[in-house]
């Protein structure tokens, strides 16, 4: 018995560090060591990303074309994890708009069809996190909003597992005022309240980005908490302390 759970072991660690080892080859972006690899490139480290989402993160499209000739499945899903900034990648798509690499963006859906709404692993184990547009306009990317819009994203699309936040609300909230400019000209609704009842406008607030929340109210956004002249006394004070 304790034969067979030694051999068990040894046979978990082996694949363990079969599975690791293309990783950190992707890492280091060893092109060459990639085409001599034999095994299989669909291994996943220990919070499920894929040797595929490691090589959007760290290298570039040459890479993750040579790994999709291996036989790597752009479908699967798994989660990076990014401790300095707090970001959790949970897909293909998210990794490739959450790192601004908008020519991979491009080929996985030109390409490989994936859905242009294609949603990241949540919380849990569900497809119900950020789109790539999500991404894009937390990191206030104009070039890649564009570029997603023009391929008929849904440009009002809910985080559905994260407050049901639209790319408005994520624009407003990390101060990318031309993103929002964008946005607004792209018809994004201006009162989509998440589900703790903040609109675009109420979350520009909260974060202090006095010229996100004074352009929003300019076309007609609205607070779901305040009346109107609440929020123009808010934005006179603002203005007034620059």
């Amino acid at each position: 018995m304790k034969k067979c759970l030694f051999v068990l072991l040894v046979l978990l660690l082996s694949a363990q560090a079969k599975s690791q080892f293309v990783i950190d080859l992707t890492k280091i972006e060893n092109k060459e060591a990639i085409k001599n690899y034999t095994g299989d490139v669909n291994v996943v480290d220990k919070n499920g990303a894929t040797a595929l989402m490691w090589a959007i993160y760290y290298s570039d499209i040459d890479m993750v074309k040579l790994l999709l000739s291996k036989g790597a499945d752009p479908y699967l899903k798994g989660r990076i994890y990014l401790p300095e900034s707090g970001a959790i990648y949970g897909g293909c798509m998210a990794v490739a708009a959450g790192q601004n690499k908008l020519e991979i963006i491009k080929y996985l859906i030109e390409e490989l069809k994936i859905p242009v709404d294609d949603r990241e692993l949540g919380s849990g184990n569900d497809e119900d996190g950020w789109t790539a547009l999500h991404w894009a306009a937390f990191n206030g990317n104009d070039d890649i909003i564009i570029y997603l819009i023009k391929r008929k994203a849904k440009i009002n699309a809910l985080s559905d597992n994260d407050g049901d936040k639209t790319a408005l609300h994520f624009a407003a909230q990390n101060g990318h005022l031309e993103t929002v400019k964008l946005l607004v000209k792209l018809k994004a609704k201006l009162n989509i309240a998440t589900a703790y009842g903040d609109t675009p406008l109420d979350v520009a607030m909260q974060y202090e980005n006095k010229e996100i929340a004074s352009f929003l109210y300019s076309k007609g956004a609205k607070s779901s908490a305040l009346e109107n002249h609440t929020v123009e006394k808010w934005l006179n004070e603002t203005q007034t302390k620059q």
